[in-house]
């Protein structure tokens, strides 16, 4: 299986919807935060893989685009920054994961990404 991932067309217009506003500085994303940046990347490039060789439905990508941007929601800076830092990661996950390693890293990260989404006590 090739290491490089395609986003699908779909996908990249969500993204590039997102990114619309004028540009900004670079946002550096540290900590728990940038573990956030990491679960929504890995979601989104998963569900893009799954619903394009039809292993998921469109509704399942479009849900867990919503989960990703409920995850960006939390993080600092602008929407324009957050949606640019979840593009490059992306394509640094797609870049340096098989399809295989990437639902390995999916399976051993769900939990903690999804206490993620749960409101604060």
């Amino acid at each position: 299986m090739p290491r490089f991932l395609t986003i699908s067309a779909q996908s990249m217009a969500f993204c590039l919807a997102l990114l619309a506003s004028p540009a900004q500085a670079d946002l550096v994303i540290e900590g728990r935060d940038a573990q956030k940046l990491h679960c929504a990347a890995i979601l989104v490039v998963l569900a893009d893989r799954l619903e394009s060789v039809g292993l998921i439905p469109p509704e399942a990508l479009k849900q867990a685009q919503f989960t990703a941007v409920a995850l960006l929601a939390q993080l600092p800076g602008s929407e324009r920054d957050r949606v640019r830092a979840l593009v490059q990661r992306s394509e640094k996950i797609m870049a340096t994961r098989t399809m295989p390693q990437l639902i390995d890293e999916f399976r051993s990260t769900v939990d903690w990404c999804a206490a993620q989404l749960e409101p604060e006590e």
